[in-house]
């Protein structure tokens, strides 16, 4: 059925029903038929030439962005990252921290200060791991530390 021949059908729907509400109720039925109908009426003729659209789509949703209490997280993974693929990086990033984390781990655990007594944190150490985290140790090669010798530098950290 077309669209026209729909709100036509409506229409005449309408007038009948108002015409038989009048009919059987009198004035008061005719009145409230032909309400009846005209807004019948109106709401053919909305929904053929007014469609109902789909509300919008929402928004993409915005990447997630870390929250700042994480920022110096993402600063520690990205140094442990690159030193994997660069020896300087490993040196002036992830050596220095990890360091650090060892001077703290011998002077509270073992009253062992890295700095003034090297030959103690040596031997606690273990001559492996000494030879990258010495407060002397020669520079990195150039490809940088590979992520099983990070590992262990961190699970030497945790159980010393």
């Amino acid at each position: 059925m077309r669209p026209t021949t729909a709100i036509a059908v409506t229409g005449a729907v309408a007038v009948l029903a108002a015409t038989g509400a009048g009919l059987l109720l009198g004035t008061a039925g005719l009145v409230v038929g032909a309400a009846l109908g005209a807004g019948l009426t109106l709401v053919a003729i909305r929904a053929v030439f007014l469609p109902v659209t789909p509300p919008p789509a929402a928004a993409a949703p915005r990447p997630s962005r870390p929250s700042p209490r994480f920022h110096r997280f993402e600063a520690i993974d990205s140094m442990v990252a690159w030193a994997q693929v660069s020896g300087r990086q490993f040196d002036y990033g992830a050596r220095r921290l990890i360091r650090q984390l060892l001077a703290q781990r011998l002077a509270e655990r073992h009253g062992i200060d890295l700095n003034t007594d090297p030959d103690a944190a040596r031997t606690l150490v273990g001559a492996r791991h000494w030879a990258l985290l010495a407060p002397d140790a020669a520079p990195s090669r150039d490809e940088g530390v590979d992520q099983r010798t990070l590992d262990d530098l961190i699970t030497m950290l945790e159980e010393r």
